[in-house]
């Protein structure tokens, strides 16, 4: 992935409203934010399946032992709110009254359903300040106003983000890890043609700049 942003709205009208929701606008990103938990879930039985007395050998025996490390209770749970607060019972979102849980079930189930109680726990096991530490690193940015805290509805996206790092978090994973930065712009061009951001360097001068014509 190189990041080039193919299409963004940034608001209702542009003429009208000049406030990029999809770059300035932090919200909380619900339960899109269970890649990141699931992530650092995934992490954190790495590390104990590579410090076990038979670490696997292959990648193969690896996937094997991480999906079979990868388990997860789905069931109400109670979590902290804060001190002198009464804690919060988190559970499943369902049409159905009341919602129904499958108790140990696996991270794959987990995530494709998107169960709340499952994604908690996850987080929990992983650790809170893992998953904002993976976060960070996925690409979620902060500022002077909103910061990740290590709280457990973390989970389930209890944090504020924009929707372009959200975006970001996703191409990162679907890269491998590896980081990926939004693009919005390729090319810059003069009136002949002429590439003004884009040139050949010659190696022996390395004051000579040649422009690349501009992309098609």
């Amino acid at each position: 992935f190189d990041g080039k942003v193919l299409g963004i709205v940034g608001n209702i009208d542009t003429g009208l409203y000049k406030f990029n929701v999809m770059t300035q606008a932090y919200r909380q990103p619900g339960s899109t934010a269970k890649a990141i938990t699931y992530t650092a879930f995934d992490e954190a039985n790495i590390e104990k399946i590579l410090s076990s007395p038979n670490p696997p050998h292959t990648l193969d025996d690896m996937v094997l032992a991480l999906d079979n490390a990868c388990t997860v209770l789905d069931a109400p749970i109670l979590i902290s709110r804060g001190k002198g607060k009464p804690p919060h019972m988190v559970q499943n979102f369902s049409r159905s009254k009341p919602p129904y849980y499958m108790n140990n079930i696996s991270c794959a189930l987990a995530v494709g359903e998107s169960r709340n109680t499952t994604a908690v726990r996850a987080g929990q096991r992983a650790g809170v300040n893992r998953m904002v530490e993976v976060a960070r690193r996925l690409g979620i940015k902060e500022d002077a106003l909103h910061k990740l805290e290590p709280y457990p509805t973390m989970a389930i996206g209890g944090f504020d983000a924009r929707p372009i790092d959200i975006a970001r978090v996703f191409a990162t994973i679907a890269n491998g890890g590896f980081e990926v930065f939004p693009s919005f712009v390729e090319d810059i061009c003069s009136k002949n043609g002429k590439s003004i951001i884009h040139f050949r360097e010659d190696p022996f001068d390395i004051d000579a700049k040649e422009p690349f014509p501009c992309s098609p």
